[in-house]
């Protein structure tokens, strides 16, 4: 195999990496992106009293699961946080 071809083999999985982890969507961001859910915040609303549940963040290839105790959200790399 060419020399070029792997250096561009090796370039693609870098930035596959980088995507796939994507550091750039924090934890607090798909926090605030997924309290903007209409489906959020129907399910937490004050007539529940459950206005500020427990909201858990966990890592996937891409994306950002974030779970309270009634139900969970993908959050993808594209997603930005309105502010």
């Amino acid at each position: 195999m060419p020399m070029s071809k792997k250096i561009l083999i090796i370039i693609f999985l870098i930035a596959l990496i980088v995507i796939g982890w994507a550091p750039w969507l924090s934890n607090n961001d798909a926090i605030t992106i997924v309290k903007t859910y209409r489906n959020f915040q129907e399910q937490h609303n004050t007539k529940k009293q459950t206005e500020n549940p427990e909201i858990y963040v966990t890592w996937l290839p891409f994306c950002r699961w974030v779970t309270t105790y009634e139900g969970g959200w993908t959050v993808c790399f594209w997603q930005i946080p309105s502010k």
